[in-house]
């Protein structure tokens, strides 16, 4: 059974290295800013209403890029007539969680809004923006920092930040593919969020 064991964690370890490989990226570097989103999609699972957990098929909203899950439909319900009060955010420099409300202030950096704990924390983000806002890279998926951009390709007339001369080698080839993946994530948010807005009072 060990044996068997070994033999699966070792199989495992190849297909993540060679998922990895596909697109040449050095993604051991630095990869706390993916582990951090994935934390706090964690944390998201719970019921920003009540705070209990939820089951897997349980009704979902969105807001703000984050997605919430609700432990019954009357909670959804009153997420939307005010989701400020209960959305949650990071503040990207001392990574603590917060609900969005209690932000100590907020500022725009290339189109996106970050919020922060306390001043000196917006302060010290004002100072050097590039080492705390964010990108996805979109042939790979994975969160950066603008600082760890490793290539930046245009294609129709955008800026495109990448993570790895890999990960631009495989957007070049077909970057159509990419952008419209981008394209569709961004206009299901919108719609999502329009639809929040409708439903507020």
């Amino acid at each position: 059974m060990k044996v068997k064991s070994l033999l699966a964690f070792g199989l495992l370890a190849a297909l993540a290295t060679t998922a990895r490989a596909d697109c040449g990226a050095d993604h051991g570097a630095k990869a706390a800013p993916a582990a951090q989103t994935i934390k706090a999609e964690a944390k998201a699972a719970a019921c920003p209403i009540h705070g209990t957990a939820v089951s897997s098929n349980a009704p979902t909203k969105e807001f703000d890029g984050r997605t919430y899950s609700f432990c019954g439909e009357a909670c959804a319900v009153e997420f939307l007539k005010n989701p400020t009060e209960y959305a949650v955010t990071t503040c990207p420099v001392m990574m603590h969680e917060m609900k969005l409300k209690d932000a100590a202030g907020k500022t725009k950096y290339d189109g996106k809004t970050y919020y922060f704990c306390s001043v000196d924390a917006k302060a010290e983000f004002e100072k050097n923006p590039d080492m705390y806002a964010t990108f996805t890279c979109p042939t790979c998926g994975m969160t950066h920092t603008y600082a760890e951009t490793k290539a930046i390709v245009q294609h129709e007339g955008t800026s495109v930040r990448l993570c790895s001369e890999g990960c631009a080698a495989v957007f070049k080839k077909d970057p159509s593919k990419y952008v419209q993946k981008a394209a569709a994530k961004a206009e299901a948010k919108a719609e999502k969020e329009g639809a929040h807005a409708g439903h507020q009072h």
